[in-house]
């Protein structure tokens, strides 16, 4: 079957797609994670009784 190009478009839609899927996934991990770390600050600072 020869290849008219819509495999190579259906690609690049596919690939872009999932670059936006990763960047977000990304960035809600690095939310998450700066989250979790303010929270580990603040809770160590309590247990040396500085907050």
């Amino acid at each position: 079957m020869p290849d008219d190009g819509d495999s190579i478009h259906y690609d690049a839609t596919a690939a872009a797609e999932l670059a936006a899927w990763s960047d977000e996934l990304l960035t809600h991990a690095a939310d998450r994670f700066e989250a979790a770390r303010q929270i580990a600050t603040r809770l160590g600072a309590q247990a040396k009784g500085d907050g």
